[in-house]
């Protein structure tokens, strides 16, 4: 199964990739802003996407 992990916090993500691939996932990115994840999104396939981004603050 391949899964991004979209969050603010890339220390987070790493981490939470590292015990991902651990079960056997495949982790395709890593992206830490709404751009980013929007073009990791729309150019690679995955199955799954873990989302945990901060609220904007207006």
């Amino acid at each position: 199964m391949r899964v991004i992990i979209y969050d603010d916090e890339l220390l987070f993500s790493k981490v939470s990739g590292s015990v991902l691939a651990m079960g056997g996932l495949k982790v395709m990115g890593f992206p830490t802003t709404t751009e980013d994840g929007l073009k990791v999104v729309q150019s690679v396939h995955t199955h799954a996407c873990l989302a945990d981004m901060s609220p904007v603050v207006w």
